[in-house]
């Protein structure tokens, strides 16, 4: 059963947006377009628009796709919660999104933020929409957007180099996107 599970979240494989408008692409800004995702409460929000709301320097995005399912995933919670202790007084903000996959529900997205004591905010992309305009096409997934809204760096799971990418993320204007 895990190994189905570590197999499932490497071999995800998402409808991949087409290239060009709409699709998130590093050291480019964020597209303009809507990504409808909802939160925990069902509410739709607009994750573009919250990723371009995070972007007034100094404040920088840490967007994260990821499943209930996915072991991989729920590995990097601790990361991630750690990241949002520390980095978010500094203008750091951490999203995770819950993918509808593997028979994924929003039910079992706000039971796991529970169970694992997710401390940023979570949200569950029901169409895929969001998933797809990131392309992702395995979990995790995740992507950073500096304080001016350009994506410095998208990619499968945490680099070891995060903090670094973080700082500069936060310090806009410092060429090392795609680092």
């Amino acid at each position: 059963m895990i190994r189905a599970a570590v197999l499932a979240c490497a071999l995800l494989s998402l409808q991949a947006a087409p290239a060009g408008a709409g699709r998130v692409v590093v050291s480019q800004p964020l597209p303009d377009l809507p990504l409808p995702v909802k939160d925990l409460a069902g509410h739709t929000v607009d994750l573009a628009a919250r990723l371009r709301a995070a972007a007034p320097t100094p404040r920088a995005a840490l967007v994260v796709f990821w499943g209930t399912w996915c072991s991989p995933c729920l590995r990097e919670i601790p990361v991630l919660n750690e990241l949002h202790r520390f980095y978010g007084p500094r203008g750091l903000e951490v999203m995770g999104v819950g993918l509808e996959q593997e028979g994924e529900t929003m039910t079992r997205v706000a039971e796991a933020v529970t169970r694992h004591r997710i401390g940023y905010e979570v949200f569950f992309d029901a169409g895929g929409g969001a998933a797809r305009a990131f392309g992702v096409t395995a979990l995790p997934a995740a992507a950073l957007i500096d304080g001016t809204g350009v994506v410095r760096w998208m990619g499968p799971s945490l680099p070891s180099d995060i903090n670094d990418r973080i700082q500069a993320a936060l310090r806009p204007g410092e060429d090392s996107a795609g680092k």
